[in-house]
């Protein structure tokens, strides 16, 4: 966990409580998260604190079982832990060969901070109509995987807006779009469905 003693304040046993900083409220990269990884992540926070050494920021479960302990559906938290570790809030070390960035697997892991060098260790390559969008090849094939046929109209989407500059990672800005769009369009379609009554 990133920052972990910040959000801890027992050194010798389990707390009863963890620290959340009103910080949050204005960090760039949680609002950059969907609303799925948003609500994880202090529930990830929480699973920390109950490592046996209170101190580690750890996490040793499999997605199973912290899916089970959050009442979640295993999907879901994927699918959140991969946009957490990406927007740089935790980092995955897990005992199966995969990359922190892919998504997690049926093992059990420890997550822990990921360091500032280990983030910028990627060559990132230039994508988009306006050749302003920065991705890694990794990256880039993440998109692919999730956007499908939509990664290039989302890539041309965040080239031609005027403040691409503030985003610190535009494939997490990209992601977030996404994410928010179904998560709209989910929420649309629920409304269509719904009875309507003529008095």
């Amino acid at each position: 966990m990133n920052n972990w003693s910040s959000l801890q304040s027992y050194k010798d046993r389990k707390p009863p409580w963890i620290r959340l900083h009103k910080t949050l409220l204005d960090n760039f990269e949680f609002h950059g998260m969907s609303v799925n990884a948003r609500a994880l992540l202090p529930m990830l926070w929480l699973l920390a604190s109950e490592h046996s050494d209170p101190t580690s920021g750890i996490i040793e479960s499999s997605i199973d079982k912290i899916a089970f302990r959050l009442r979640m559906s295993k999907k879901d938290v994927v699918r959140g832990i991969e946009e957490i570790v990406i927007a740089g809030f935790i980092q995955q070390k897990q005992s199966c060969s995969e990359s922190v960035t892919k998504t997690l697997q049926d093992c059990t892991q420890t997550v822990t901070p990921e360091t500032e060098a280990e983030r910028e260790t990627e060559t990132k390559k230039i994508y988009g109509v306006g050749d302003n969008v920065k991705l890694t090849d990794k990256e880039y094939l993440n998109l692919g995987e999730k956007l499908n046929s939509q990664r290039e109209s989302y890539i041309d989407r965040l080239s031609t807006y005027d403040k691409i500059n503030k985003y610190k990672s535009h494939y997490l800005t990209i992601l977030s779009w996404y994410n928010k769009d179904q998560e709209k369009s989910k929420s649309d379609d629920n409304r269509q469905q719904l009875p309507r009554f003529k008095a």
